[in-house]
């Protein structure tokens, strides 16, 4: 793992300093050059000229460092004619400018290595992070940003925005990356440092694009072939194409336009409905739905849900997931055993070993 991370950080310094590690190398060998003969010079004429002095080589090198980075404390100076001749030629004439273009070149280089991050052309090289692909908005994008920042599995994770559709992010905020490319090509998805994301999430292009679902699991497709093993969340517009997108490997689907048109249905027919649900999937204030993979529990649904709801964080179960079907509000004989997954609402993610620990001693 961290031999492919070194590998991606070598080929990016690679193509950024392809055009200059020639130039680069060429100034760095002209001012050791400078500073080799100056101090050469230095303290051979120097000792020449004058019994009482003995100057050593590393004498004249330091000499030749400080005149060349304009620091000049004055402790050495030439005082023959050779040794300031050279002082001139090798510091002055030569040595101050090369030096000078150097610290250009390096300046330019870190700039430019600044701006391809910017322009999202840099491969990410860290693990755990999480893929947003495409750039419907700023508003929601960012929004789904602070969602993912409130809850604890991914608040410190980074996160990695791809799309095709920005030339760079229009906002800059800490652990939040880009990655510009074609979403049809896996080489994008290299650099976004695919086989090492927690999961992606795959956004419709726009909430009115008729193409939305169309680019959508074609993205879904290429994200599966080039990384089979990748979590992928997809967001679906029509419910009828749910299907295509598991087709293409997509591992949970969200139907946002049906949902919400039911939380307007809902609303109209039940008011305050919508303003629950709203609250209930916002992770940014008060309670939210949560879900967790029951390991040792085995007891009926209305056994469980007493249990937890008795505990003093009262946790409201909703719904239980087996073999990939939900059961929402299932009866109170239904079974909860191992490897069943629970829905539940709480003010906070539980941790779930120590609550089943705790639930276990109530049954």
């Amino acid at each position: 793992m961290m031999v492919l991370r070194v590998r991606k950080v070598m080929r990016v310094l690679r193509t950024v300093a392809s055009s200059q590690i020639k130039r680069f190398g060429t100034a760095i060998a002209l001012v050791v050059l400078c500073l080799l003969l100056n101090a050469v010079c230095f303290s051979t004429f120097e000792n020449a000229s004058d019994a009482a002095h003995d100057y050593t080589f590393w004498d004249g090198l330091y000499f030749s460092v400080v005149s060349i980075t304009t620091i000049g404390y004055g402790d050495y100076s030439p005082t023959s004619l050779g040794a300031r001749l050279s002082w001139v030629v090798f510091i002055v004439f030569i040595g101050l400018g090369t030096f000078t273009y150097l610290v250009g070149l390096g300046v330019d280089f870190f700039v430019e290595l600044k701006m391809r991050e910017v322009r999202g052309m840099n491969p990410i090289t860290g693990s755990g992070h999480i893929i947003i692909v495409n750039f419907p908005s700023e508003a929601r994008v960012r929004r789904m940003i602070q969602e993912l920042r409130r809850d604890a599995p991914s608040r410190d994770a980074e996160i990695v925005i791809v799309a095709d559709s920005l030339e760079e992010l229009p906002f800059r905020e800490e652990g939040v990356r880009f990655v510009r490319g074609s979403l049809l090509a896996e080489s994008t998805f290299e650099r976004a440092g695919l086989d090492q994301a927690r999961h992606v999430l795959v956004l419709a292009t726009g909430l009115d694009d008729p193409r939305s679902d169309g680019i959508a699991a074609s993205i879904i497709s290429v994200v599966k072939h080039a990384q089979p093993g990748a979590v992928v969340i997809g967001e679906c517009l029509d419910p009828a194409h749910v299907k295509l997108f598991q087709n293409n490997g997509c591992d949970r689907v969200v139907p946002t336009d049906r949902i919400a048109a039911n939380v307007l249905i809902h609303e109209s027919q039940d008011a305050g409905v919508g303003e629950v649900l709203a609250d209930l999937t916002c992770k940014l204030d008060g309670c939210s739905f949560y879900s967790a993979e029951m390991e040792h529990t085995s007891a009926p649904f209305n056994a469980v849900a007493r249990a937890l709801f008795d505990m003093p964080n009262r946790i409201i179960p909703v719904a239980i997931v087996r073999d990939g079907k939900v059961f929402a509000n299932p009866t109170g004989d239904e079974q909860v055993t191992p490897g069943v997954r629970l829905i539940y609402i709480s003010n906070r993610r539980e941790d779930w070993p120590t609550i089943e620990r705790e639930l276990k001693s109530r049954l």
